[in-house]
C-alpha cells in the first residue's frame, strides 16, 4: 500500500495491527538528510509556535522527514505529536521504534517518561479491524467526542478491497468512509484493551444519504428566508436618543432659569456693580455663591448644546429608519470644543 497522510496497513487473510503508514525500520542508523531536516525543523518551529503548538501540523512535517531518511532520531517528536492527536497507531509504533533504536543515547528521564505515556496509551484504547465492502478505495474519517475541549478528527487512506486494523482511543466513535458517489458511516463504542470487527458497506442503504462529514456544508432543502429589514431597530434607536436629547434639552432650560434666579439675587447684593460686606464670612458666601452661578453657566451650556445634538441624531435615526432603501449607518462619538457628541454618518 503507497504511503499517505494515513495510520493505516493492509491485510489479507490474517489482520494484524496497524503499522501507521511510517516506512519498515532500516537495518542499520540511518543518518538524517538535509532536506529531512528542513522539515524536522519546521516541524519544531510549528510545536513553537507562540500562539500554541500547531500538532498537526507538526506531525505531518515529522512523518515527512522520516519518510525521506527513516532516522530513530527523528521519531521522538513524531511520537510525540501523534499522541496529541490521538493517532494511538503511529504513536504506539513511533514510540516503540525510538526506544529500541535510540538504545542507550536516550537519556533516561526521557526513556522513562516514554514508556510511561506507551503504557496509558495502550491501556486506554482498543483496536478495531475495519473491513470496507464495495471494492473501493476511499478515506476514513474518524471522529470521537469527547466532553471537553470538542470532538477529535482523523483522517486515514483505505486501499480498495482491503481490509485494516486501527488503534483507537477507548469512547464513542463516527466512523465515515468516503469514496467517489459513494458514502458509509458506523457508530463504534471502542472499549480499552478490547479487539472488535467492523464492517463498512457501500452497498447499505443509507451510504447514498449519510449525514455530511464533519465541516462539510448542510444542503438547504429550501431557499433562505429574506433578510429581516433592520429599519425598525433603526428607527428604535432614532426614538432613544432623541428622548435623551430632548431630556437633556429640559435639564438645560431648568439649570438656565435657578442661574437666573441665582445671578439676579447677586446682582441685587451688589447695586451699580458696588459690593460692600459686613463681615468677611458674607464676602465668603457672596464669591460661593458667585463660582456656583458660573459651574451652573458651563453645565446648562453643556446640557442645551448635547441636548440639541442628540436630538438632531434621534430625528435622523428615525427618518431614516422609515425609508425603503438599504441604510448603512454609523453612530461616531466625536470630540469638540465642548465635550462628546453623538454623530451619525453613513450612506442611505
Amino acid at each position: 500500500m503507497r504511503c499517505g497522510a494515513l495510520a493505516l496497513v493492509g491485510f489479507s487473510l490474517a489482520p494484524r495491527l496497524a503499522q501507521a503508514q511510517l516506512p519498515p525500520a532500516p537495518a542499520h542508523e540511518v543518518e538524517p538528510s538535509d532536506e529531512a531536516r528542513k522539515y524536522f525543523q519546521t516541524g519544531v518551529e510549528l510545536l513553537q509556535d507562540p500562539d500554541g503548538a500547531r500538532y498537526e501540523e507538526a506531525f505531518k512535517a515529522f512523518r515527512r522527514a522520516y519518510e525521506i531518511s527513516p532516522s530513530w532520531k527523528i521519531l521522538g517528536n513524531l511520537g510525540l505529536t501523534a499522541l496529541k492527536l490521538e493517532r494511538a497507531s503511529e504513536a504506539i509504533t513511533a514510540y516503540e521504534r525510538y526506544l529500541s533504536e535510540g538504545g542507550t543515547q536516550i537519556d533516561p528521564s526521557e526513556r522513562a517518561q516514554i514508556k510511561r505515556d506507551l503504557e496509558v496509551t495502550k491501556t486506554s484504547s482498543g483496536t478495531v479491524i475495519l473491513h470496507l465492502n464495495g471494492g473501493a478505495a476511499a478515506v476514513l474519517t474518524d471522529t470521537r467526542e469527547r466532553s471537553v475541549g470538542g470532538p477529535v478528527v482523523n483522517s486515514y487512506q483505505l486501499g480498495a478491497g482491503e481490509t485494516l486494523a486501527l488503534q483507537l482511543i477507548a469512547g464513542h466513535h463516527v466512523i465515515t468512509a468516503s469514496a467517489t458517489g459513494k458514502r458509509a458511516t458506523v457508530d463504534v463504542d471502542v472499549t480499552a484493551g478490547v479487539k472488535r470487527d467492523q464492517e463498512l458497506s457501500f452497498d447499505q442503504a443509507s451510504a447514498a444519504t449519510a449525514t455530511p462529514a464533519v465541516g462539510a456544508p448542510t444542503p438547504q432543502t429550501a431557499p433562505p428566508a429574506p433578510a429581516t429589514s433592520h429599519g425598525s431597530g433603526i428607527r428604535t434607536a432614532g426614538l432613544v436618543i432623541g428622548g435623551v436629547g430632548v431630556a437633556a434639552l429640559v435639564g438645560g432650560a431648568v439649570a438656565g432659569l435657578v442661574g437666573l434666579k441665582k445671578q439676579s439675587n447677586l446682582e441685587s447684593e451688589c447695586p451699580n456693580h458696588t459690593c460692600s460686606f459686613g463681615s468677611a464670612d458674607e464676602q465668603n458666601n457672596f464669591q460661593n455663591d458667585k463660582n456656583s452661578l458660573k459651574s451652573m453657566g458651563t453645565v446648562t451650556t453643556a446640557l442645551l448644546i448635547g441636548g440639541g445634538a442628540l436630538t438632531a441624531v434621534g430625528v435622523t435615526l428615525f427618518v431614516v429608519g422609515g425609508s425603503k432603501h438599504d441604510e448603512q449607518v454609523s453612530l461616531v462619538t466625536e470630540l469638540g470644543p465642548f465635550g462628546g457628541t453623538l454623530a451619525a454618518r453613513g450612506a442611505f
